[in-house]
């Protein structure tokens, strides 16, 4: 009796150690690059959880990096990480909207890099994480779950509308901090129709949006 009980600890134990094994093994960071022609379309990124930083450059590319972690995970009480080696992108381009992401987005971590020239239109939306945009001077559209948004342009926007449901929202038009509506925990800005035929949308459910030209 006590060999048979020992027996099947031995095989759980194996059956533990080969698992874990396994996971080691895995691929749990990889990083994938490309470039893109840029025809005047809309450029758009999708992330479900990470970070992107969207820089304006004076070429006619659009040139991406984005680097795939896995998002660790507790399994039977041991910490395991996703295999991330088959992680690919998921692009469309129908001429009209050029669109970034990655093909599965479940378990992972992402930290995009994204130039793109500086009169392209740009959208996010993203569910966690933080989104940095530098140097744009056309329309933005950015729609963040939880997180951080910061702003730096070089645009005359018609209309801005800024909105942090639950966290703060910062404003400086060169140097000068412009005052924002307050209501109970969240916080808005909104200007409509001053100059240009440019927006600037920025929604964040929880977190803090920061503009600054």
């Amino acid at each position: 009796m006590k060999n048979n009980m020992v027996n099947k600890a031995l095989v759980s134990l194996s059956l533990v150690v080969g698992l874990m094994s396994v996971g080691a093994q895995a691929a749990s960071s990889i990083t994938l690059n490309d470039e893109f022609d840029y025809r005047g379309q809309k450029v758009a990124l999708d992330m479900d959880v990470g970070q992107a930083e969207l820089i304006a450059s004076d070429q006619d590319k659009v040139r991406v990096e984005v680097v795939v972690k896995a998002n660790d995970s507790k399994w039977f009480g041991f910490w395991q990480n996703s295999d991330v080696s088959s992680a690919k992108f998921d692009i469309l381009d129908d001429g009209n909207k050029l669109i970034l992401r990655l093909a599965d987005q479940d378990d992972v971590n992402q930290k995009w890099r994204v130039y793109l020239p500086r009169n392209a239109e740009l959208e996010v939306d993203a569910g966690v994480g933080e989104v940095m945009v530098d140097g744009l001077s056309a329309s933005i559209d950015v729609e963040l779950g939880v997180g951080r948004a910061e702003i730096t342009h070089d645009a005359n926007f018609g209309d801005v509308s800024l909105e942090s449901g639950v966290g703060e929202v910062s404003i400086r038009d060169g140097g000068q901090r412009l005052k924002v509506n307050q209501n109970l925990v969240s916080q808005s800005y909104h200007q409509r129709g001053v100059s240009g035929d440019d927006h600037l949308y920025v929604s964040v459910g929880v977190g803090e949006i920061d503009v600054r030209n």
